[in-house]
């Protein structure tokens, strides 16, 4: 654990003495006096709907600044921070802390009503895409989220969990439909509100000639930079900020909103001589005490104004303060830190939000301290730690609805803009007479074979990385065959690398690479390593009706020794009119979902499609049959279904299918040609990253594929399983996958032989 002291004093001092070598224009984040907050005294009623299962006596209203009980009748008036901006006020448990209901401060009016549609409301705040709105246009915001027809559907889901535990109703694990519907509503009225125009992403900052020795670097970023500036003749090193977008010509609508600004500009005293200037945004967050440190700088700079720009889209208000302080109230694990860089690496915003905003939760006295100052406040920890859980819950549903990677401010530049670059300049009399740039090296691999087992040797080969001034045999590489923030190789011209992995599971490689003057970058890509072999000893077959009028999945389940039951070795036969309450237990359950099912069903699992991906994600076995559009006529695009790890599904009907890899167990012995009519009704595109692809169609797409979601493992086909196991149709190896999948699940013993037996005992059918 790294910890960052309290000593207040010495980082004051020490920036003073930073400040007074640069410009002030180019080191100023903010104030230097204390920074606080004025309050406002507002009052209010809560009302609680008929049915919930607490009462006013039972619950508290919560601001950032205090914290106060309600009367008998539900009224109480409270002091909260001075806002510019709607701002949410919570009602929470006396018992255990959790928020219960949601109340909405508008600056204009003093007086809050709050009940369970304001709480449906707030839940939409917690939306990053609002960053840089404005109140009229988070009014506009919020009235259209009540147009949406999902906003009944969360209203009602919401009343059923004040019913049936009003403590738990906003707890994720207890009800995650409502976030799913509050990430849905979120994105659809995002959409509504306006078309958004393609829009370029910015380029790195650059710099400029300007009068006198001074030069000007130009910042068309929304996150910070930070410049280590070196004398190449003198060795006088500085190190200065590089403001960031942050003055707003207009805020576009859309899914996400577009917001046009101003670059900024920084000017800086540099000089005669010969310079290298590196420019950095961070994301080392092991150095968040490194203030001197050009990459130290970067990352306490962003990471501040990260936590400013969350905190203002729920309390309104971000109070001036001096960003470099924030390493004096903020500490992060080793392990928090890989996170946070595992989710730059891997360019996915949603997840690099879940997790930031879990350190914030963790800090959430430290934070309150930073901000409140002297002024802090006894209700203010509390207030935080529970805006940042909710905050954490509806970035983890947007991710696993797969909104992870869309282009939005700051957020978007802290995963995806460039992460450095080094400007060489030579200036005489106040003139530059020499400018190169150099950007670090764009790195590359691909992995031999793609997917594999415990014993596989695999080979990482680099040889696709670039570099704009350097040829590869110039460049140097070091390995993490974990992501776990510690470098497994040393640095080596080398670019290929071979590793074998004693224990199955999902691993997520990363590579970074050198070039001759120090820059580097970094890519990360998954592997397979056994899947999700063994990971369920107990089945939950969902359907409505037969698939392709067969009973053929319970047929293979009890040739393979399941009864039906509850337990180990057993299965059971769920309805769709179960997919929102039935219990799924990781580590136990083996979940499938049928083929060929009606559209009813479909409408039925999209509405609960997060239970099902976050089984997953917590751990669980789902085995999709994305098989529809069949003879029962149902059709998952029709009900808007997104599978886990959003891949696209594409209807392409086909005769034959292929094996990509013998030496995988699933296929194992298969031919690497099978056909069947059909072989397959789709195939998929968009794979996660580290998909096993175990079968294709005729135009190489994939049609069976396994891939991992956090701690679990998906298989999805596009095959129609059960007809190719009851109707025999020429040679019979493709209906050896479906009893192949669920011992590969189970761990159930499987041979041909016994299949076979079954098929002469069974009688089925040719067609």
């Amino acid at each position: 654990m790294k910890k960052y002291p309290k000593l207040a004093a010495i980082a004051m001092l020490l920036a003073l003495l930073i400040f007074t070598t640069c410009s002030e224009d180019s080191s100023s984040t903010g104030p230097s006096t204390e920074p606080s907050m004025e309050t406002v005294t507002i009052s209010g009623s809560l009302n609680i709907p008929d049915g919930s299962t607490v009462q006013t006596d039972d619950l508290e209203v919560t601001t950032f600044a205090a914290s106060e009980n309600l009367d008998g009748d539900g009224n109480f008036e409270i002091e909260t921070p001075e806002a510019e901006k709607n701002q949410v006020v919570l009602f929470m448990s006396k018992n255990n802390n959790n928020p219960v209901y949601l109340g909405i401060y508008d600056p204009l009016v003093k007086n809050i009503t709050a009940n369970d549609t304001t709480t449906a409301l707030a839940l939409t705040l917690f939306n990053p895409y609002l960053i840089y709105s404005d109140q009229a246009q988070r009014t506009e915001y919020l009235d259209a989220v009540q147009t949406n027809s999902k906003f009944e559907d969360l209203l009602i889901e919401l009343n059923a969990a004040y019913i049936d535990d009003a403590e738990t109703a906003l707890d994720y694990e207890t009800n995650p439909i409502i976030y799913q519907l509050v990430a849905e509503l979120t994105q659809e009225t995002l959409e509504s509100l306006g078309a958004r125009d393609d829009k370029p992403i910015g380029d790195l900052p650059y710099i400029e000639d300007a009068e006198g020795d001074d030069i000007t670097f130009i910042s068309p970023r929304f996150v910070w930079y930070a410049a280590g500036i070196n004398n190449l003749r003198t060795k006088y090193n500085d190190v200065v900020n590089i403001n960031r977008q942050e003055t707003v010509i207009s805020f576009n609508w859309g899914f996400p909103p577009y917001v046009e600004t101003e670059p900024a500009q920084t000017n800086y005293d540099l000089g005669d001589g010969s310079f290298e200037i590196f420019l950095t945004k961070g994301g080392d967050f092991n150095k968040l005490d490194e203030w001197n440190d050009p990459v130290g700088r970067a990352t306490i700079l962003n990471t501040a104004q990260a936590i400013l720009y969350l905190s203002e889209v729920i309390i309104g208000n971000m109070p001036e303060i001096d960003l470099s302080t924030i390493q004096d109230y903020f500490e992060i694990s080793d392990e928090m830190a890989a996170q946070l860089e595992l989710a730059i690496n891997q360019g996915n915003t949603q997840k690099f939000i879940m997790h930031f905003c879990t350190i914030l939760e963790e800090n959430s006295d430290q934070i309150s301290n930073w901000i409140w100052q002297d002024n802090q406040f006894a209700a203010a920890q509390h207030y935080f730690a529970a805006v940042s859980n909710i905050f954490e819950r509806v970035s983890f549903v947007f991710q696993l609805l797969g909104y992870g990677n869309e282009q939005g401010p700051f957020f978007f530049d802290m995963v995806f803009a460039p992460q450095n670059v080094i400007y060489n300049i030579t200036q005489e009399d106040g003139t530059i007479i020499n400018s190169e740039f150099n950007n670090a090296p764009m790195a590359e691999f691909n992995i031999t074979p793609p997917a594999g087992i415990i014993g596989t040797e695999f080979t990482f080969d680099a040889s696709e990385t670039s570099d704009d001034n350097d040829l590869i045999d110039d460049l140097i590489f070091r390995w993490d065959w974990q992501s776990d923030g510690t470098w497994d190789t040393n640095w080596s011209n080398d670019y290929m690398a071979t590793h074998t992995y004693d224990e199955s599971g999902s691993y997520s490689i990363a590579l970074e690479v050198k070039d001759t003057e120090g820059l580097s970058s970094t890519v990360v890509h998954g592997l397979n390593v056994g899947g999700g072999a063994g990971t369920a000893n107990h089945v939950k077959l969902f359907r409505d009706n037969l698939p392709w009028s067969t009973n053929a999945m319970i047929d293979m389940l009890e040739s393979l020794g399941f009864t039906e039951g509850l337990g180990e070795n057993t299965y059971e036969i769920i309805s769709s009119s179960e997919f929102a309450t039935v219990p799924l237990i990781p580590g136990e359950d083996l979940i499938i979902i049928s083929n060929d099912q009606a559209q009813s069903f479909y409408n039925n699992y999209a509405a609960s499609q997060t239970r099902f991906t976050n089984f997953v994600y917590m751990g669980g076995s789902l085995f999709w049959e994305a098989c529809d559009e069949g003879w029962a006529g149902g059709s998952m695009a029709d009900a808007g279904i997104i599978l886990p790890g959003n891949i696209d599904i594409n209807l392409n009907y086909d005769y034959w299918n292929y094996v990509t890899d013998q030496n995988l167990p699933l296929v194992s012995g298969l031919p690497d040609a099978m056909d069947h009519n059909y072989a397959s009704h789709e195939n998929f595109s968009n794979l996660p990253d580290g998909t096993t692809v175990y079968c294709v169609d005729s135009q190489d797409e994939a049609t069976l594929i396994e891939f991992n979601l956090g701690g679990g493992w998906i298989l999805i086909t596009g095959q129609p399983l059960e007809h190719q196991y009851d109707y025999v149709y020429g040679e019979d190896e493709m209906s050896e996958l479906l009893p192949r999948i669920a011992s590969y699940f189970t761990g159930k013993d499987y041979s041909k032989n016994l299949l076979n037996q079954t098929i002469k005992e069974s009688g089925r059918n040719s067609h």
